[in-house]
Formats: structure tokens, C-alpha cells, sequence
């Protein structure tokens, strides 16, 4: 556990740091985040699957792998270097989420320290790598939206789809930013996607990618449901603080997500994962709430939110019943398949 309580305590103190050197602050938060990430070894659920894929592509899982996923984990085999795939996946991650916190969010050290803190971020993408990395080019193309260049945002969907076929269900989020959500419409949409799985069911069966969704059914996700819930609560009630244009488009994608994932919930995590296109943008959200509070008192609440959240991270994981997949943490020094540690 110590390098997490000395990862956290690095980011907290660094993002305190009372500097006008911002871009060097930026820089030492991106490189702490992004070396966590790139350097650690047997962290995350599937780091042992994907690490015997890369360095055996006679695995038939290789196969499934889309296009620039595919091709780096060839190179990262073809030099004997499987720890290259996690570098250069947790680059894409990272980068791309830093680039839209320094851009667009309104306090970028709140939103790195949500994206760390809450597990469905940060240290999810140590699991879901090629999802992930999906996700956070899609993120990215958020400057596409705000400068209304649909084909660029596209382009964009299209190279993050050959990291993870699922991103093509992004091309929705351009659109969000033409339809403004209310209270009374935001509650509607949320009591409404408890009862369209059936018709949701049905629509997935016939798209051949997606139809294995239909029956894949962990019965998991009913802490994420109720976080999700929860949050959507606590927007609805400070609507009035998102008066921006952007700030709308954020509630307005994270309301969506969030009501995705309970319609998609009952047909297990793997379809739920679809709503993590939206819900990412939960991280530039919170921060649009400070204008109701002093900024003191916000950032006070934030951070004893994160630290809850972190704790609430690696209770998730110790309590998984076949694999803590966050503790110990290790780097790849000296490190090959010998050293890891198999599902229970």
C-alpha cells in the first residue's frame, strides 16, 4: 500500500503547490501519473492475460485485438520488450487525458485528483487497457465538438475504435452538445433507463460484435450504479451552478452516461462499459461546481471526497474474491510471467 499513499500524497502536494511555474506544475503531475501507470507490473485485472498475450502472440486472443492495438503489442514482441505495450497504452491514456484537463477543465489539479481517486478511472484503466485507451482518444476529441468540425471528431472515433471497437457508440456524444438538459428531463431520463434493457436486449442481439453482451450477466456493478445515482443527485440539485455552454454539454453527457449504465447493467459490466464514453466527463464536472461554494471550503470538500473514493478503490480490490488486482504494487524490473500472480 505504501507507494499508493505515496502516490496520492506526491499528487495532493504537488497540486497545492502554490507556484506561477503552471506548466512545470502541469508537467510534474502529468509525468507522476503517467510513470505510475507505464512503469508498474501485474497491477490491474487483465495486466496477466495481456502480458502473456504480448509476449506469446501464438495466444488466440492476439487475434481479437483490433488494428494499433495489435500492431503494438506485435512491435513490443518483436524486441522482446512486452512492458513497451503498457508504456506506450499508458502514454495514449494519460496524455490524452491531460491534454483535456489543461484546456478544458476549470481547476485541473480537482479533476486529476477525482480521475485518480474514483475507481472507474485511473486505476480502471489498468485493467481495461485497449477500452481505456479508446475512451481517452475519444476525450480527447472533445475540442472537436466545441469547434463544431464533425468529420475531425469522427476521425477521431475512428482511430480510437482500432484500440477497442466500442468507441464507434461515441459518435452519440457530438450531438449532446445541441440538447440542453433541465431537472425535470435529467430525472425522467434517469427513472426511464431503469426499464429499456429489454428493448435495448433486443436491439444488441442483432449486431454480431456486440450480441455475446446479451449473455454475458456477472451480476456485478450495483456499487457503480448507486455512485453514478448518487452523483446525479448531487448535479441535479447544484444545476444552477453549470451556466456555461460547456458546462451543460458536460452534465448533459455524464446525465446520459450515467442513466446508460443502469439500462445496461443488467446485461453485465462488459455492456455497461459502454456509458465510460460518457461518464469520463465527470472529472471536468465537479470542478464547474465551485462557484457555489468559497474556494477553500471546496477544495476542502473535494479532497476529503478523493481520499474517500481512494479508500473506497482499494477496499474494491482487496474484497475481490479472485484476485487483488492493485496490491502489491510492482515495477517491471527484473519481472517476467514467473512473477505473476494468477486469478484465484
Amino acid at each position: 500500500m505504501l507507494p499508493y499513499i505515496f502516490f496520492y500524497l506526491i499528487i495532493l502536494f504537488v497540486g497545492l503547490w502554490n507556484t506561477k511555474k503552471i506548466n512545470f506544475k502541469y508537467g510534474v503531475l502529468f509525468f507522476t501519473v503517467f510513470i505510475f501507470s507505464a512503469f508498474r507490473f501485474d497491477v490491474g485485472y487483465d495486466y496477466e492475460n495481456y502480458y502473456r498475450i504480448v509476449s506469446n502472440l501464438a495466444f488466440t486472443d492476439y487475434t481479437q485485438f483490433e488494428l494499433i492495438s495489435k500492431y503494438i503489442a506485435k512491435f513490443s514482441n518483436y524486441i522482446d520488450f512486452t512492458q513497451l505495450f503498457f508504456i506506450v497504452t499508458s502514454y495514449v491514456i494519460i496524455y490524452s487525458v491531460h491534454y483535456v484537463l489543461k484546456n478544458y477543465s476549470k481547476d485541473y489539479f480537482l479533476s486529476l485528483l477525482i480521475f485518480i481517486s474514483i475507481p472507474y478511472f485511473y486505476f480502471m484503466s489498468f485493467s481495461i487497457i485497449r477500452q481505456y485507451c479508446a475512451i481517452a482518444i475519444v476525450f480527447y476529441g472533445i475540442k472537436y465538438i466545441f469547434q463544431r468540425k464533425f468529420f475531425f471528431y469522427v476521425a477521431t472515433v475512428i482511430v480510437a475504435s482500432l484500440f477497442h471497437y466500442s468507441a464507434i457508440v461515441a459518435v452519440v456524444i457530438y450531438f449532446l452538445n445541441r440538447i440542453s438538459l433541465n431537472r425535470v428531463t435529467s430525472i425522467a431520463l434517469i427513472i426511464s433507463s431503469f426499464f429499456v434493457t429489454s428493448v435495448l436486449l433486443d436491439v444488441i442481439v442483432q449486431i454480431p460484435r456486440y450480441a455475446s453482451y446479451a449473455d454475458y450477466n456477472t451480476g456485478t456493478g450495483t456499487s457503480m450504479q448507486v455512485f453514478l445515482l448518487s452523483m446525479s443527485v448531487v448535479f441535479i440539485l447544484f444545476f444552477d451552478a453549470f451556466k456555461s455552454i460547456e458546462a451543460r454539454f458536460y452534465y448533459t453527457v455524464f446525465i446520459v452516461g450515467a442513466c446508460m449504465y443502469s439500462a445496461f447493467i443488467l446485461m453485465g459490466e462488459a455492456a455497461a462499459r459502454i456509458s465510460y464514453y460518457f461518464i469520463i466527463y465527470l472529472i471536468l464536472l465537479i470542478p464547474e461546481l465551485r462557484y457555489k461554494f468559497k474556494k477553500k471550503q471546496f477544495y476542502l470538500a473535494v479532497i476529503l471526497f478523493s481520499i474517500l473514493m481512494y479508500a473506497i478503490t482499494f477496499y474494491l480490490s482487496y474484497t475481490n474474491p479472485y484476485k487483488n488486482h492493485l496490491v502489491p504494487y510492482q515495477v517491471f524490473w527484473f519481472k517476467d510471467d514467473k512473477n505473476l500472480k494468477s486469478v484465484k
